[in-house]
């Protein structure tokens, strides 16, 4: 491709991805290698800046993988940049000690890196968009290692022309069309070796298979990007009617189209990880939803997903959840002071009001009973028989309340009313620090010493919860 095609062609798929509004005076950062793509990125980028008004820079990161062939491209890229005038930024990374580390294969520890460099620029003020130099091979490339392993639509999609800041300009070009740009311009670029080896998928794919699928169809590069924009669009509309049927029922649910319910629990379990599960994963949690429906029991069940997911069902609910949110949970301990406080990292939020003066409690006109957060508990007690300080903290193993002359399990008493798991494991304990007797509890109410002084109570307590947590 002659190096004014190029040109137009990235100037249109950049101007569909940002108006030219957005452009005008901002800076794009380009991910530069040092190889053809970027090469080619960067120029085209630097000879449309003055039209649209934007500034460009560029960011290279040594990933140490390929000893002096790794320190030769960072030279390589710190040279163009200072030939073209533009800011250069770069960083040493030793991943194959962070893959090891991290458990992670060397291509997924070093695009991990790549995109927190880029977010850290930008949050920096270096840059106000990321311009990876992802072409319609790169494109072509994915969709069919996607098809190896097994995808649905999404994974037809491929690769993104815009995520958040990063865009990607060149997605309609093919990396023929990189290379005869750079040929017209006389520009150099570095090949990295490893490229070259058909030691991994993605190289057996673009080295083995793509050259005989561009010799049955020589427009393939063109059709996979045609089957990827398509997709696309079916994703997203498809997407919109999971979303508007978002439940937590399980006999809501079970009356989803199996198409639509596979995407309500794909976009569950993304909002917990940022990533979608296996398929495999996906057609087993749906069986199991059918099949629970078809007993129409309250059966409880929990499975385990990858990425620290557990699913459970209880109380006629589907509860998903991470394995960190539950650490996060389980454990708090604090005085209960006078005002508002804050926990279960903005979760939950408990109002208390000392009154000595009357029994008449208090009126809370703050917005948390509002939109955000939603009234659940409200409770008082009486200060002159607490021996210690008031404190409120999660729930321990073998946590009992003294109720109606009877010492009564928490858990069993939660378990009888239908509280869900998920809500029980932070539900805050009200007890007497130096006794340890737990003054009230959410769901069930005070203990029978606390009940006797009702009339007398001078401690009001409210508790406020986010309103999707009940």
């Amino acid at each position: 491709m002659l190096k004014h095609s190029f040109i137009r062609e990235t100037e249109k798929n950049l101007t569909e991805i940002l108006p030219e509004s957005a452009l005008k005076g901002k800076t794009i950062l380009a991910g530069l290698s040092g190889g053809a793509d970027s090469v080619s990125l960067v120029c085209a980028l630097c000879t449309l800046s003055e039209k649209y008004g934007f500034r460009v820079s560029a960011c290279h990161i040594n990933h140490m993988i390929r000893g002096d062939e790794a320190d030769r491209d960072e030279e390589f890229a710190k040279a163009l940049c200072q030939r073209l005038g533009i800011p250069f930024y770069s960083r040493k990374y030793d991943v194959p000690t962070i893959a090891k580390e991290t458990k992670k294969s060397l291509e997924e520890a070093a695009r991990d890196i790549r995109y927190s460099y880029f977010d850290e620029l930008c949050e920096n003020g270096a840059a106000d968009y990321i311009a990876t130099a992802h072409t319609a091979s790169d494109n072509a490339e994915t969709l069919l290692f996607n098809i190896t392993r097994g995808c649905g639509i999404s994974g037809l999609c491929a690769i993104p022309k815009r995520r958040g800041r990063i865009i990607r300009p060149l997605l309609s070009l093919s990396r023929q069309d990189v290379e005869d740009y750079l040929d017209s311009i006389g520009e150099s670029y570095v090949t990295d070796s490893t490229n070259l080896v058909c030691d991994c998928s993605r190289n057996i794919i673009r080295l083995n298979v793509i050259p005989e699928l561009c010799r049955i169809n020589p427009a393939f590069h063109r059709q996979a990007s045609r089957l990827s924009t398509i997709s696309e669009r079916e994703n997203e509309y498809l997407d919109s009617i999971a979303r508007s049927s978002m439940t937590d029922k399980l006999s809501a649910l079970a009356q989803l189209d199996r198409v639509i319910l596979s995407r309500v629990i794909g976009i569950l379990y993304k909002e917990k990880t940022g990533y979608l599960p296996g398929m495999d994963h996906i057609d087993n949690l749906c069986d199991e939803i059918y099949r629970t429906s078809e007993k129409s029991s309250g059966e409880k069940k929990s499975f385990d997903l990858p990425g620290g997911i557990s699913v459970r069902f209880e109380c006629g609910k589907l509860i998903m959840h991470s394995f960190q949110e539950e650490k996060t949970y389980t454990e708090y301990d604090f005085e209960l002071t006078e005002g508002i406080t804050s926990f279960c990292n903005g979760e939950m939020l408990v109002v208390c009001e000392m009154n000595h003066e009357n029994n008449k409690g208090f009126d809370d006109k703050t917005e948390y009973n509002q939109n955000i957060y939603s009234l659940f508990m409200q409770t008082r007690l009486f200060s002159d028989i607490i021996k210690g300080k008031i404190h409120l903290r999660s729930g321990i193993s073998g946590d009992k309340i003294r109720i109606s002359g009877m010492s009564k399990d928490v858990r069993k008493m939660y378990s009888a009313k239908r509280i869900p798991v998920d809500l029980r494991r932070f539900l805050p304990r009200i007890v007497d620090s130096a006794t340890g007797e737990i003054l009230s509890l959410p769901y069930v109410g005070v203990c029978d010493s606390q009940h006797e002084h009702w009339e007398k109570s001078d401690i009001f307590i409210k508790l406020y919860i986010l309103q999707n947590k009940e």
